[in-house]
């Protein structure tokens, strides 16, 4: 059996790589959104890039941008706006983690150029930062990146997030700023205060149902450049036998912890043997 042929062969028409929904007693549906697909893509990235691979992050993109909110804005949505593609039919603004991995896919691929991404970056992100920690987890402080766009109710701090966040700026060349040096001021507090622990993943990371998430968080944003964080990875190594292995794992959830996606595809591709362990843009 070809794991990667596999994985290809569940790309949807629309070019999303697709994830289940598990709702209580619910029936599971099936669901195409950016989130996925820009992590399905990250792995694709790192094998190598046949003219099937290709053609496979081509249509991937292609999905990506239709998640938009504007052309070029670097804001995206879970969802896209026009595209008759399976969803959750339930209001959900643009935010920061889909943008942040979409941004990043688009700039590894060569879709969009690293000045672009630069330019964007403090708009997207820089106006959504905390600036008073009442309310928030002990972990959180002053700085740390907000979840969705916009002024909205339930506006929590995602350690999460704020990993994919810290990702992308070290991608970037960012890391030595003052926005970047608060989240991963907060990012290091909530890892020491919780240790990873599944008790705590309401507080930690609210919008993931998988303490596994915050490993892979933080493994990714490492690779990409986030030398802070080095060696915290293997603090978790234990987590790191659960890669791929499962293809109903959970992986993210709103903030209450229902309903719950998982995604054959993305299990898949992270069973994926990596084509080199450094990242490269």
């Amino acid at each position: 059996m070809n794991r990667l042929s596999d994985l290809l062969d569940m790309q949807t028409a629309h070019g999303a790589f697709p994830s289940e929904i598990r709702m209580e007693d619910n029936p599971v549906m099936e669901d195409e959104n950016a989130f996925i697909t820009a992590l399905v893509l990250l792995e694709l990235l790192r094998q190598e890039q046949t003219g099937a691979v290709m053609d496979a992050v081509d249509r991937g993109l292609g999905f990506i941008e239709a998640c938009e909110e504007e052309p070029d804005s670097g804001l995206f949505r879970f969802y896209p706006r026009a595209l008759p593609s399976a969803k959750l039919h339930i209001p959900l603004h643009a935010d920061l983690d889909d943008s942040a991995l979409c941004i990043l896919v688009l700039v590894l691929s060569g879709r969009r150029t690293k000045e672009w991404a630069q330019g964007v970056t403090p708009r997207v992100f820089e106006k959504h930062r905390l600036l008073y920690t009442g309310g928030h987890p002990p972990w959180v402080g002053p700085g740390a990146f907000k979840t969705w766009a916009g002024e909205t109710s339930g506006n929590h701090v995602d350690c999460c997030v704020n990993l994919n966040i810290l990702a992308l700026y070290a991608c970037l060349g960012l890391g030595g700023t003052d926005v970047y040096r608060a989240a991963l001021r907060s990012v290091l507090a909530g890892i020491k205060l919780t240790r990873l622990d599944p008790l705590h993943m309401r507080h930690l990371a609210p919008f993931y149902a998988h303490p596994y998430e915050v490993y892979e968080a933080l493994s990714r944003a490492v690779y990409f450049g986030a030398g802070e964080l080095a060696g915290k990875p293997e603090e978790f190594r234990h987590f790191e036998a659960q890669r791929g292995q499962d293809a109903k794992q959970p992986v993210c959830c709103n903030d209450w912890g229902q309903p719950i996606w998982s995604s054959t595809a993305l299990q898949a591709a992270r069973s994926l043997a990596p084509r080199s362990a450094t990242a490269g843009t």
